[in-house]
This record gives structure tokens, C-alpha cells and sequence, in this order.
């Protein structure tokens, strides 16, 4: 693991000490996460960067509580990361329910939670994404370029303090990944920090502090 490029004047909010993960197979033992020490600051965007099975999905799932290491440490700055409002994740699956308009896929972390839902700030992410025509529409009457931008806005609505990402750019055309990433700048700027794995390029250029996992 190589970390690159750290921005000065933030706090951290995630500690990754020793992380790392394996897993049994009929073929033994195969590493899905080498020893990992990381920090996630505030007001940052961290990209992950690597080849096809590296690790990347691993560490976002032991970032998220989705996956326990078998060695190592994650330690939030304020106690564990509970509700949305801390934690908002984007998966590669985009966990869209079919049930509901992408409107309302939006809005349910705030039902939830019984919290207004932000339309204005809805309705700005959406217009940037180029979904807001949409919003009315069925996960499967879109395409799966138009859902993994309907879960990304929905990961970064109401400023969450850690949004995680999980190849946000994977289903998107050169300029609609463009719109992506202006809007992972975008929530950085509003407070959030991000956690994005990724093979794009434009990503990892964007990225404050970059790690290379092998």
C-alpha cells in the first residue's frame, strides 16, 4: 500500500490500521485485502486505486462495517459511524429498489430516519447528474448509467460526513463521468469527505491523497 499526495489543515475522521482480509478457497488461502494503514481526513477526497483484485471493494466493505478484517483496526474519530447522516454509501450493485421511483430511492435514507429530505439540494445534484428529467422513473426504465448516477446523488445528499464510492465512473461515458467527478469536488467543498475506488484516470487525478493498493 502506497498513500500519496495528503492535504494539510484537515482532521481525520477514519483510522485504517493493519487492515486486512483473506479467505478460505478448495485452492487455499487467497489474500483479498494486503495490510492496509490509512487515514481518511476531513474534507477530502481519498481515491482508491489499484488492479482487479486488489483489495479495493475489501477496503471500502471494512470502511463501511460490511466486512470485518481479520487483522488490524478501524477507528472513528467520534465513535462508530451510525446513520446516513455519517455514512453514505454508493456500492458497484447500487442497491436501487424497484418499488420506488429514483426520487423516492433518494429520499428513503431520510424517511428513515424521520429527516426532511433536502429538494433543493436534490433537485441541484440531479439537474448536475443529468437525471433530474427522470426523478419520476423506475429504476429498471433508466439505464444503468442513469441508476449508478441516481445512487451516486443519493450518497451525497444532505452532506453526509464520509460518503463511500465504489467505481462511481464504471457505467458512465467519458462526459457523464465528468459530471461525476465535478460532483465528488462538489461535496467535498460542501464539508463531505470521500472515499472512491476506482480505475479512472480523471478520478485518480482528482484525488487529495491517493492509495495504491498491489
Amino acid at each position: 500500500m502506497v498513500t500519496e499526495a495528503m492535504r494539510t489543515g484537515t482532521e481525520w475522521l477514519v483510522r485504517l490500521d493493519g487492515v486486512s482480509r483473506s479467505a478460505r478457497t478448495d485452492a487455499g488461502e487467497v489474500t483479498l485485502l494486503a495490510p492496509t494503514t490509512a487515514e481518511l481526513r476531513s474534507h477530502t477526497l481519498t481515491v482508491v486505486a489499484g488492479p482487479s483484485g486488489s483489495g479495493k471493494t475489501t477496503l471500502c466493505n471494512v470502511v463501511i462495517g460490511w466486512e470485518q478484517p481479520d487483522q488490524g483496526t478501524v477507528q472513528w474519530a467520534t465513535g462508530d459511524a451510525v446513520g446516513w447522516a455519517r455514512l453514505a454509501v454508493a456500492p458497484q450493485r447500487l442497491a436501487l429498489i424497484e418499488g420506488l421511483t429514483l426520487a423516492e430511492n433518494m429520499a428513503l435514507p431520510f424517511w428513515s430516519r424521520r429527516a426532511a429530505v433536502p429538494d433543493t439540494q436534490l433537485q441541484e445534484l440531479c439537474a448536475a447528474l443529468a437525471i433530474d428529467h427522470l426523478l419520476s422513473r423506475h429504476p429498471s426504465e433508466v439505464s444503468f448509467g442513469e441508476q449508478q448516477r441516481a445512487a451516486i446523488a443519493r450518497c451525497l445528499l444532505g452532506s453526509p460526513a464520509l460518503c463511500v464510492l465504489d467505481e462511481p465512473t464504471g457505467h458512465q461515458d467519458e462526459a457523464r463521468a465528468s459530471l461525476v467527478v465535478e460532483q465528488l469536488l462538489e461535496a467535498r467543498a460542501a464539508g463531505s469527505s470521500l472515499l472512491v475506488a476506482t480505475h479512472d484516470e480523471v478520478v485518480i487525478a482528482a484525488a487529495d491523497v491517493l492509495i495504491r493498493l498491489r
